[in-house]
């Protein structure tokens, strides 16, 4: 059985950890991803990237690699983000 429910939890930077991932808050284009704070070459810091708002890629400090925010958003938890506060939605395998 399948069940889903809502964390609700309040974030003081555009870092904070989750399941026990480190997760960024990225906005591009007027638009707010919730994505994991990981570059998929290395494991760079994508909090840190660099924003290319025309392509809608964050380019990787360590190794300048680009990063789709629309792939990387596929990958991680639907989320709501209201003011300082977020809500993830979480998948429960019963």
């Amino acid at each position: 059985m399948i069940k889903y429910k809502y964390t609700e939890f309040y974030i003081q930077s555009n870092i904070f950890f989750f399941n026990q991932k480190r997760m960024a808050v990225i906005s591009i284009k007027n638009k707010t991803f919730v994505i994991e704070d990981k570059c998929k070459h290395r494991g760079g810091p994508l909090s840190l990237a660099k924003k290319d708002e025309l392509a809608e890629v964050l380019i990787c400090p360590w190794h300048q690699i680009s990063n789709c925010v629309l792939h990387l958003n596929k990958k991680n938890y639907p989320s709501l983000i209201i003011g300082n506060k977020i809500k993830i939605l979480e998948k429960i395998v019963i």
